[in-house]
Formats: C-alpha cells, sequence, structure tokens
C-alpha cells in the first residue's frame, strides 16, 4: 500500500497523503483493496488535517462508497430480528471471533457471503473498519 501512496503523490498530489493519515487509510482498510481506495478517493477530495480526519470520515464517507453501503444496509435490515441481535453481538466483539469455519453459525456465513467479514486463520473478522461502520450505522 505504500507503494499506492507513492503512486499518489506522482500522479495525483503533489503533496501525498500526511504519513499519519497515511496510518490511518491503512489501519482503517484492513487490507480490503476497495476500502483503500474508498479512503484515498475521500483523502483526494476533502484533503482532511489529522485532526479532522474522524468527523470527514463519518459525514462524507457514504458519497465515496459508490452504493456498497446501500447493499449492505438492505442485505442486514432484511434479516430477522434474532440475525439482527446476532450481527449486534459481532458488531461488540469488531476485534474478530475466534473460531474456524466449522463452527460459525447461519448468520456469521451469510456475512462472510456478502462479504462483510473475512476469514483470516482462526479469526473471523469484519472486512474493514468501513464495513463495520456500515453495519454499525444499519442497525
Amino acid at each position: 500500500m505504500v507503494d499506492l501512496f507513492k503512486w499518489y503523490k506522482e500522479r495525483c498530489n503533489t503533496d501525498g497523503v500526511p504519513n499519519e493519515l497515511q496510518s490511518k487509510i491503512i489501519t482503517a482498510s484492513c487490507g480490503h483493496p476497495a476500502s483503500f481506495i474508498i479512503l484515498l478517493k475521500l483523502y483526494h477530495y476533502c484533503r482532511p488535517t489529522v485532526d479532522s480526519w474522524k468527523s470527514t470520515l463519518q459525514l462524507q464517507l457514504e458519497k465515496y462508497m459508490n452504493g456498497t453501503h446501500f447493499k449492505i444496509e438492505n442485505a442486514l435490515r432484511e434479516r430477522s430480528q434474532e440475525d439482527q441481535a446476532c450481527i449486534r453481538n459481532l458488531i461488540g466483539s469488531a476485534d474478530g471471533l475466534d473460531t474456524s469455519l466449522q463452527k460459525i453459525g447461519k448468520v456469521e456465513k451469510y456475512l462472510l457471503d456478502i462479504g462483510v467479514l473475512v476469514q483470516s486463520d482462526d479469526k473471523i473478522n469484519f472486512t474493514s473498519e468501513i464495513i463495520l461502520r456500515v453495519c454499525i450505522n444499519s442497525l
């Protein structure tokens, strides 16, 4: 991802992205390419400072998601109240679930299928902080 920041500086904005914001973008995207590009695009058009980054995310993020947030919101709202309660519990354990694919329930499998969750080693996590934020706002 560092190479992408270099490319951005060479081709799009000679000032580049401040190092501290680079770190925030990398952390928030969790290695998810689409989330990374969304955050870089948000930075490019809004040019927030390190101090205003969090509020810029809250106010502007949905504009840069190309409708992805609507798809996730609709998918979550169509679930039963019991499933939504399970999703809220997952949100509460946003650091990930220590479990294998054989031990997860139908809700977790559904969220994996639609790309809200991903598996890494023996842990299941939200795809990125952006996706987690959409889930929080949806429920």
